[in-house]
């Protein structure tokens, strides 16, 4: 969302940043008001912006609502589940071009079995939690691509399972308000004393209309060394920005292959302060 609003400005200059050296803001040398790069979400289409939040700032995002519903059929049995999460995350601007992120994970679950015998259950509770950082080496601040790198680690809730790897964003800003962003996700994690990796690739186009609000279609797929060969997402959503600090989406997402979710609505906001 921080390119689509930079390209959605109708004339004059993307913003002041632009032709301002901002290097010499950090945590406790705040950037001013008037030199503030767009509000940037990468929560609305799962797709990770390759702009970092200013330095001094603090980021919440996250989806308010956001249910998956899963429905498979095992032989003469169907299992279906309704999932319900909510990952906020929090970033932090440190530097001009450096953000350091916390996203913690909950969750809320409920299964079924029907057919030759029925069952059912629930669950829910804190699932896990992300740190990582985001290292933005260009286009932070304007120009036709933004490239930058975000080594994260995962620390799940309990089992043996840890996940370390780098989100790897990268952005080309386009005619006419369209821009697209890509992001390359190598992993590696540890189940049961074993090592697997896994990649994760998407994609998103965007399109906006004058300066407040932002169309979006995406593309996730994901590839696991595991005993899940690979499982693909696609979908569609809206943001609109109230102000400069804050911005609403809503969208929804499909699964592309058997093993992943039937349905995804969701309806989240991102706040900068």
């Amino acid at each position: 969302m921080g390119l689509a609003s930079e390209v959605r400005a109708d004339d004059a200059p993307v913003n002041a940043s632009t032709s301002t050296d901002k290097s010499q803001y950090n945590l406790f040398n705040v950037t001013p008001a008037s030199q503030l790069r767009p509000l940037s979400a990468d929560t609305d289409d799962g797709v990770t912006d390759p702009t970092t939040v200013d330095a001094g700032y603090v980021e919440v995002q996250g989806s308010l609502v956001n249910y998956y519903r899963y429905d498979n059929d095992y032989g003469p049995v169907h299992f279906s589940e309704d999932h319900f999460a909510w990952a906020p995350r929090i970033t932090l601007g440190v530097l001009n071009n450096v953000d350091l992120f916390i996203h913690p994970s909950f969750q809320v679950t409920s299964y079924q079995y029907t057919g030759p015998f029925n069952a059912s259950g629930s669950s829910s509770g804190y699932d896990g939690i992300n740190i990582g950082a985001k290292i933005n080496l260009w286009g932070n601040d304007g120009g036709k691509t933004a490239l930058a790198v975000a080594p994260y680690i995962s620390i799940p809730n309990g089992g043996d399972t840890v996940e370390g790897g780098a989100d790897i964003p990268f952005a080309v800003r386009l005619p006419y308000e369209f821009y697209l962003k890509f992001v390359f996700d190598p992993y590696a994690f540890e189940n049961h004393h074993t090592i697997y990796f896994g990649m994760d690739n998407s994609m998103s186009l965007h399109k906006g209309f004058g300066t407040k609000l932002d169309v979006y279609a995406y593309l996730n797929t994901t590839y696991r060394s595991d005993s899940e060969p690979w499982y693909g997402y696609t979908g569609f959503g809206a943001g609109y920005l109230f102000s400069p600090n804050v911005e609403v989406f809503l969208g929804i997402g499909f699964g592309l292959t058997d093993n992943a979710y039937d349905y995804n609505p969701r309806l989240g906001l991102a706040w900068r302060f």
